[in-house]
């Protein structure tokens, strides 16, 4: 009978509040539409996938700044897509400052990376990259104000995790490649044998 009871609860839920995409706002089932996702522009890049724009652009800012966190699940199965035919032992994400995770609430690339190691069957390590240095958003710098702003920005603590390994480095936005880079370069001063940096999208 309670299940009888939840049933038709969940039933009227959905006529009164039909679930939408939360791109288009239109009725869905799913919360990225297949028709968002086909005007998704991807590229080939070394590093990136999608371009920064429309939709892409769209619903990453959602996640990150409006914390539409069901977001995740398709920007992490888009990412597997990819993933599955690279080599590496453990995924890692560039990580926020305290601060920066206190004003959003959580590290948007941290949801979307356990989507893909779930997807993708592979370790996320967490509690290794570290932000020592509050940095300044780098979309308000020039480029040289990016590489000097990130510079000490990070550290890698519990360094025993990831010694030996060839790590998958996440980002969800690549600009001038000064962040992912500087965080490349701790990792492999502290023992990592390989990094390979990722991110969702190329601005």
């Amino acid at each position: 009978m309670l299940a009888d009871y939840y049933t038709m609860l969940k039933e009227l839920l959905n006529i009164l509040y039909p679930s939408k995409c939360l791109i288009c706002r239109k009725k869905n089932s799913e919360v990225f539409c297949l028709n968002c996702q086909t005007k998704i522009e991807f590229i080939s890049d070394a590093v990136a996938i999608t371009k920064y724009i429309s939709v892409i652009k769209y619903a990453i800012r959602m996640l990150k700044f409006h914390g539409k966190i069901k977001l995740a699940a398709p920007l992490g199965k888009i990412s597997s897509d990819y993933l599955l035919k690279k080599n590496f032992d453990c995924v890692v994400v560039v990580p926020l400052h305290a601060n920066r995770i206190k004003k959003r609430g959580c590290n948007q690339c941290d949801l979307i990376a356990k989507e893909i190691c779930k997807i993708i069957d592979v370790e996320l390590i967490s509690n290794v990259l570290a932000r020592v240095k509050d940095t300044k958003p780098q979309f308000t710098l020039k480029k040289h104000e990016r590489l000097l702003n990130v510079l000490g920005a990070f550290d890698v603590i519990n360094s025993d995790k990831i010694i030996g390994k060839t790590i998958l480095l996440l980002d969800d936005i690549y600009t001038t490649g000064a962040t992912i880079n500087e965080c490349q370069r701790v990792l492999l001063e502290h023992g990592a044998k390989k990094c390979i940096p990722f991110c969702l999208s190329k601005a």
